[in-house]
């Protein structure tokens, strides 16, 4: 959205050593005249330089934040500086390259300050800014190297970063937002993922598409999904895009949805069971059986070829507090089900005395039933 003004510097004789850096949507020079007149001034402001931008308070917090980093800044809430004048021109030009000119870019091509891959190109121009702001956060956010894991100082280090323009810094913020849960706002961490998209950034969908799977938001859930897995994000063979790809799986199964998005999952099912095998590699004694129930669901699901024992039967019962109960096999054989995690139809549903049609699997304790499913009864004959 189009936000013009203009980017202004001011000089005060009475402020030896500071100038001030401000936007306005008027003539600099009556801006300049307005802050004259305060009460408290004892000389009046000086207009030094001034410059035109479609988006003046996004140059304004991009320049501010620029030179709080550079060590320029008196104070967080003020807007003057300790800078000599030519330095302070010079930011503000280089912020005017970067939002509208076409420095560091293709020809013909104009800045879009909200565009990722523009940023991107502009900052391996000019030494990034945001660089080590951002390697800070990630230090502090994961606990690297010798930095203490501090998620409240992660959260001011993304922030400062974000306003420098560093790429995945909304990304982050937005994940903190979203999963700790001490700061947990999930209409913050959509600000930042919103932020995210339109720096190209596909992961930010996936992101979404949690937030509405917790809210039970199915229409934006799949919506979300469909983005991700249509962006460069995804096609571009990013790091995580096999983790987004597990979760889109587990997330769809528990809504019982469809899965929109198979022939993108075939291609990274290896990937996805990898995933679930180091679960279950972690996973304690006390909760392998659900991992187990997992990792059958992947197979049944990805891997259709593997040949499979099919079973058909009424359910003899369930036990709600232990998750688990009896299937009858057409051979008379009852076989344990765990009803939570290795029922595909919608679990709760599930009543004894239905017939349904399950995959029989083999393990430590004999054989159970898994990935089962209502049976679908033939029409009997008029």
């Amino acid at each position: 959205m189009s936000n013009p003004g203009f980017i202004y510097l001011l000089m005060n004789p009475s402020m030896e050593g500071l100038v001030k850096i401000g936007k306005t949507t008027r003539d600099p020079k009556e801006r300049a005249k307005e802050l004259s007149a305060t009460t408290g001034i004892p000389t009046p402001f000086v207009l030094v330089f001034d410059a035109y931008f479609d988006d003046h308070s996004r140059a304004e917090e991009y320049i501010h934040a620029l030179l709080q980093q550079r060590g320029y800044r008196i104070s967080m809430n003020r807007e003057f500086f300790s800078i000599p004048v030519n330095e302070a021109i010079k930011a503000i030009l280089d912020t005017q390259k970067m939002f509208e000119n076409q420095d560091g870019l293709p020809l013909g091509k104009q800045a879009d300050p909200h565009n990722f891959s523009d940023l991107t190109d502009f900052h391996k121009n000019n030494a990034e800014p945001w660089l080590d702001v951002f390697g800070m956060a990630e230090d502090a956010h994961y606990g690297l190297r010798d930095t203490l894991e501090d998620v409240d100082e992660a959260l001011r280090l993304y922030l400062h970063a974000n306003r420098l323009g560093a790429p995945k810094a909304c990304l982050r913020i937005g994940q903190i937002y979203k999963d700790n849960e001490r700061l947990q706002n999930p209409n913050q961490a959509l600000v930042y993922f919103k932020e995210g998209v339109k720096r190209g950034l596909g992961e930010c969908y996936a992101e979404m598409a949690s937030i509405f799977f917790d809210g039970n938001e199915l229409d934006n859930f799949r919506k979300c999904w469909a983005m991700y897995f249509e962006s460069d994000s995804f096609s571009g063979c990013t790091h995580d895009r096999a983790l987004y790809a597990y979760t889109y799986l587990f997330q769809t199964k528990h809504h019982r949805l469809p899965l929109d998005h198979r022939t993108e999952l075939f291609r990274l099912r290896d990937e996805i069971l990898k995933i679930e095998e180091e679960s279950l590699d972690r996973a304690g004694k006390k909760h392998r059986g659900a991992h187990d129930g997992d990792l059958r669901f992947i197979r049944y699901t990805l891997f259709p070829e593997i040949q499979r024992e099919i079973g058909k039967g009424p359910v003899i019962s369930l036990d709600r507090e232990r998750g688990s109960g009896l299937i009858e096999n057409a051979d008379g054989k009852e076989l344990f089900v765990f009803w939570l995690s290795d029922v595909i139809d919608e679990p709760l549903l599930l009543r004894a005395g239905q017939r349904v049609e399950f995959e029989i699997a083999d393990g430590r304790d004999g054989r159970w039933a898994c990935n089962v499913i209502l049976a679908v009864e033939s029409p009997k004959p008029l």
